[in-house]
């Protein structure tokens, strides 16, 4: 898709993203004060082995992912300034690591291991490990919870433990908040005839023109529009509309908005796809089919259903769409707040188009669905499903069709046709 995340990390406030490419440059940072100890660097002369060693590692990932920063494998630690860059044996590194974050730190934290190898001796060289700000932080290792001081790990609080779960609870509210002002800015007349799918991602530390540059250039329409045809091919396309129906482009008040129609006053409900690309690097999402109509094969009548699989699949579309929009906006690596508003709901069933009529699932009890989650970019881009399974797990539940698509992964959406 054309971004590429890999050896980006935030040095912190003085020396903002760096993005080695080889063995020199470990040595030029190293040498010029670049890594430092700091809130967002760690340097580790090696991994110890065994249980010591893991637990260490833990603690650190924990503590790191309040912010996000760098543990440096191979890196002399001296008074906590970089000292001689001496390497270690890469087999096996990231693979320890990958695991050690996943099943040793609550809950599990996704890292990123990028190996360095040292020219002159095959199979050495250091171990960057980019531990991105977690979108579930704090988190704990051994029932205690961990945070970073200035050059040194260290146990959170009770206090800065609630303080840190009531900001990620704020910024919840604030995208539950915008979800409905998306659905007043809806195009399609009130009330709407069909339940509509609205879906919000917003960065959480980007600045307000982060995006300006590159929403105002000349490569905007064809960058996006190859974007998300690549999304919805990877993905199969087993339903309609896609991201793709939205090719024409319309000035909004924080940015632009790609739109599946011409006229909004002759707009095709069922066809209506709206995404908008907004100036401080979020992008938002309507659908005109968050539900349908489809002849019932038992009374020969109209009835509305909704399709799991176009929820699911725009849902992970858009996701995708934001995971690569952070590299336009300064290879930002942070927290995002996500939501979903799916309305018009009540008494409608699931539906795959497929023989399955009646046992499909069952009736949603409630009028509307909706929900909020915390991610980060480097989750956006490579581990997409689990996004998408916090958002609409629930709903799929509720429709009693969970055993047919989750666990949710992309294979998921070939479960259905358009």
């Amino acid at each position: 898709m054309g971004t590429d995340f890999t050896g980006a990390v935030n040095l912190g406030l003085d020396h903002g993203m760096w993005r080695p490419r080889n063995w020199q440059d470990i040595l030029n940072a190293a040498a010029g004060g670049l890594l430092d100890e700091s809130r967002w660097v760690d340097l580790k002369r090696e991994l110890k082995a065994g249980r010591p060693g893991n637990n260490d590692l833990a603690v650190d990932v924990a503590a790191m992912s309040l912010e996000g920063g760098l543990l440096l494998y191979g890196v002399v630690d001296h008074e906590s300034r970089a000292g001689e860059v001496v390497g270690v044996e890469l087999a096996g590194l990231a693979d320890r690591v990958d695991q050690v974050a996943r099943m040793k730190v609550h809950p599990p934290v996704i890292v990123r291991s990028v190996p360095i190898v040292d020219p002159a001796r095959p199979g050495w060289g250091c171990l960057l490990v980019i531990v991105p700000p977690s979108a579930q932080a704090p988190h704990m290792v051994d029932n205690t919870y961990y945070g970073r001081g200035d050059r040194a790990n260290r146990k959170l609080s009770d206090q800065e433990v609630r303080q840190a779960i009531a900001v990620r609870t704020q910024t919840q509210h604030d995208v539950g908040r915008q979800l409905r002002v998306l659905r007043d800015e809806d195009p399609c007349p009130k009330p709407h005839q069909r339940g509509h799918l609205y879906l919000v991602a917003q960065p959480l530390a980007t600045p307000a023109d982060a995006m300006v540059e590159f929403i105002t250039g000349p490569s905007l329409q064809m960058e996006i529009l190859a974007v998300a045809s690549s999304v919805t091919q990877q993905l199969g396309g087993q339903w309609a509309p896609t991201l793709t129906s939205a090719t024409r482009t319309r000035r909004r008040a924080d940015g632009v908005a790609f739109t599946s129609y011409n006229d909004p006053r002759r707009l095709d409900e069922p066809s209506l796809v709206e995404m908008v690309l907004r100036e401080d690097g979020s992008i938002a999402l309507t659908c005109g089919r968050g539900t349908d109509s489809v002849s019932s094969r038992i009374t020969d009548e109209s009835e509305a259903v909704v399709f799991p699989v176009l929820v699911l699949g725009m849902t992970h579309s858009l996701m995708k769409v934001a995971g690569h929009l952070a590299g336009r906006a300064g290879g930002y690596q942070g927290q995002w707040a996500v939501g979903v508003l799916l309305d018009n709901l009540k008494n409608v069933g699931p539906f795959d188009g497929r023989d399955t009529w009646g046992d499909m699932g069952v009736p949603y009890s409630r009028a509307e669905y909706e929900q909020l989650t915390t991610t980060t970019t480097l989750e956006l881009a490579e581990e997409t499903s689990a996004v998408v399974e916090r958002l609409l797990g629930r709903l799929l539940r509720g429709l009693g069709v969970d055993s047919r698509y989750l666990p949710y992964s992309a294979e998921s959406l070939q479960k259905g046709p358009r």
